[in-house]
């Protein structure tokens, strides 16, 4: 989860597209013969330009009139890099804003991510639920992404995930691949594979990250990518375990798709285009 959190992660922190930050991004779906309002997020900022909240609202049919759906509320350290956020789902039957997942980032002295800690909102407490751990070789490159689960009967991490990377002489990724912790083994055992090739050879591309967004990140309903120019492209969700479980071919600049159904936790979002593949890991909460 390094590069792959990395394209999260900075889209957590500021949403930036295209070079501007983002005030509000509105969504509209084609119905018969119209574009009608659907969903729409507001963007807040202190005085330094670091963001402090993404207010998720839908759009009422019924009222011609946007509903609150969910808030992200940000802090930031004071170099505006993440300290902590939350998650909030409007509660219609109260009114009110319901507490959902808390993520909370530590860094090391070269300020690259140490641990990452989700916490869920259970019973009016913030509740360990599961933690990343980051290592990193004498270069400062990232080598691995150990995953870890709270087990509430013996109040301990347990192993759950891992990512290794294999980094070239300049600290681009050259390979990484994921494992799965095995509780009836006691041990690890791999998912998925994913090699890099660069520009300057032949062969498959990384898709440069400068062509395409992935927002918002983390998501509850919808994860929608845009890219710089139209294409046919391949859209596949694939879970921990390296199964594909949603899979799409669009053609156009700008796709959502739905994971509404999808259980809460960490995915991989691959996006195929020409000769060119990035895969870009988002939170589902």
């Amino acid at each position: 989860m390094k590069k792959l959190i990395l394209l999260v992660l900075i889209t957590i922190s500021s949403q930036i597209l295209y070079g501007q930050k983002v005030q509000t991004l509105l969504y509209e779906t084609w119905t018969n013969n119209n574009w009608l309002n659907s969903s729409k997020q507001t963007y807040s900022y202190d005085t330094n330009g670091y963001q402090t909240a993404n207010n998720q609202q839908t759009w009422d049919t019924s009222t011609s009139t946007w509903k609150n759906s969910g808030l992200i509320t940000y802090t930031n350290n004071i170099d505006g890099s993440i300290q902590q956020y939350y998650t909030q789902s409007w509660d219609t039957s109260t009114s009110a804003w319901k507490n959902g997942i808390r993520v909370t980032f530590t860094y090391n002295t070269s300020n690259k991510f140490q641990t990452v800690l989700y916490e869920n909102w259970t019973n009016n407490n913030w509740l360990n639920s599961s933690k990343q751990t980051y290592s990193y070789d004498t270069n400062g490159y990232q080598t691995a992404n150990n995953q870890q689960t709270w087990d509430t009967s013996t109040s301990t991490w347990k192993n759950s995930g891992l990512i290794i990377y294999t980094n070239n002489i300049d600290g681009s990724i050259q390979q990484y691949y994921t494992q799965s912790w095995d509780t009836s083994t006691s041990t690890l055992k791999n998912g998925i594979r994913v090699t890099y090739t660069y520009t300057n050879s032949t062969g498959i591309h990384e898709l440069n990250k400068s062509e395409y967004k992935v927002f918002p990140n983390p998501c509850s309903d919808f994860i929608t990518i845009t890219l710089t120019q139209a294409a046919l492209t391949k859209l596949s969700i694939i879970n921990l375990q390296g199964n594909a479980i949603i899979s799409k071919e669009e053609l156009g600049n700008e796709f959502s798709i739905n994971v509404r159904d999808l259980t809460n936790g960490m995915y991989f979002l691959k996006v195929e285009r020409d000769n060119e593949v990035s895969l870009n890991k988002f939170i589902k909460y």
